[in-house]
């Protein structure tokens, strides 16, 4: 595992189009960005839709060598259809993937905590413009889930999205990643304006779009010009269970909040908007630097516990000793080390906090895909140090 095979698990489990710098048979290289169709593990080959970046075209390219692949990096805020029979098949056939994507599981946990730690931070409305000649009279007559874009707005965008991707090249950790999103409803306040739930907008590359997200975004709290607010001061303590189910009770809420709080204005027009969030740390960028240890030669880069959970420590556990029942209790063995099996089972405080409403989407998502359960169960099964 690489931080080249690990950006293409991640654009496929997400939907994501990869910037990739890629050397051909002529040992020419090339830019291009790659939306994954499919993977032939055994000769390490993918069958991709490109994108050539000075063209700005699309054509089919199959068996695109990973060896020849230079660079890799996936594209945040683009969008491609999702291969589930290909996610399914890498989650049910580890063995067949372990050149390309050894502990498996691992990485989705940690993509997971990743995703996670960006909800965690409170939004905010930023005036990075991400593209110019859209605004809210672009969505006046909004009805499908995707937005065309001229040749000029789609330009902008995806260069845009390619500076980003040579920063993150760069090693650079981004504090901030702006989102476009589309408004469902925000709260006019005295402060300014509070986004309280939008669709977040995804580039569509093929279709030279952008897609609306199925699912929305609730902001419970959010950061109006320096201030934290919470959708405590505008909505009835008996009326938060309707958040969680927002998309059915969408009109109900506005009119709960309009009610509680006739001084204020209550918008549900589909209009743009930008929504960042600060991250103390960036995972991802972390995560980097784990790979590059990995790839040291020496193998003496990575520390104890890294190796350990990836699976890479050279100790061998003693297998476990079965004792006959009762016998744990004849040596002592009781309060807390009988409760050690149920002490690593998954924490409930994974999703606990201020921000796990904001994570339940996300560990649906990962839920699905057996994160927790499958591929040896590696995660929450490392040995304990002896004492």
């Amino acid at each position: 595992m690489n931080n080249i095979t690990r950006s293409i698990f991640r654009a496929i489990h997400e939907g994501r189009w990869l910037s990739i710098e890629y050397k051909n048979q002529q040992t020419q290289q090339t830019k291009y960005w790659v939306a994954i169709r499919g993977l032939n593990p055994r000769t390490r080959t993918l069958n991709v839709d490109g994108l050539h970046l000075g063209k700005l075209s699309v054509q089919a390219l199959d068996h695109i060598s990973i060896d020849r692949i230079q660079t890799a990096e996936v594209v945040d805020g683009s969008w491609c259809p999702v291969n589930q029979t290909l996610i399914d098949d890498i989650r049910d056939n580890p063995g067949r993937y372990a050149a390309l994507f050894d502990n498996a599981a691992n990485l989705r946990v940690l993509d997971y905590l990743a995703a996670c730690n960006r909800l965690d931070a409170t939004p905010y409305q930023s005036n990075y413009s991400l593209i110019h000649q859209i605004d809210a009279d672009c969505f006046a007559d909004y009805k499908e889930d995707t937005l065309e874009l001229t040749d000029d707005q789609f330009r902008e965008l995806v260069g845009r999205f390619q500076r980003r991707v040579e920063d993150r090249h760069r090693n650079a950790a981004r504090p901030s990643l702006p989102t476009l999103g589309l408004n469902l409803i925000s709260i006019d306040t005295r402060q300014g304006l509070y986004v309280l739930a939008y669709r977040p907008l995804r580039l569509d590359v093929k279709k030279r779009a952008l897609r609306a997200e199925p699912e929305p975004v609730i902001c419970r709290e959010f950061t109006v010009n320096g201030s934290k607010l919470s959708i405590h001061q505008f909505l009835d303590a008996d009326d938060y269970t309707l958040l969680d189910e927002f998309t059915k009770h969408a009109e109900t809420i506005k009119d709960r909040i309009t009610r509680s709080n006739p001084r204020v204005r209550v918008d549900d027009l589909p209009y743009l908007v930008t929504i960042s969030r600060d991250c103390p740390v960036d995972l991802e960028h972390e995560y980097r630097g784990i790979l590059a240890m990995f790839e040291d030669p020496s193998g003496e880069t990575a520390t104890a516990p890294l190796r350990a959970f990836f699976g890479r420590d050279d100790r061998q556990a003693a297998p476990p000793q079965v004792l006959p029942a009762g016998a744990a209790e004849q040596q002592g063995q009781s309060g807390p080390a009988a409760g050690h099996q149920q002490r690593h089972a998954l924490p409930a405080g994974l999703r606990a906090g201020p921000a796990g409403h904001r994570q339940d989407q996300h560990h649906r998502q990962y839920a699905d895909d057996g994160v927790f359960q499958r591929a040896h169960g590696a995660f929450f099964q490392l040995q304990q140090p002896s004492h």
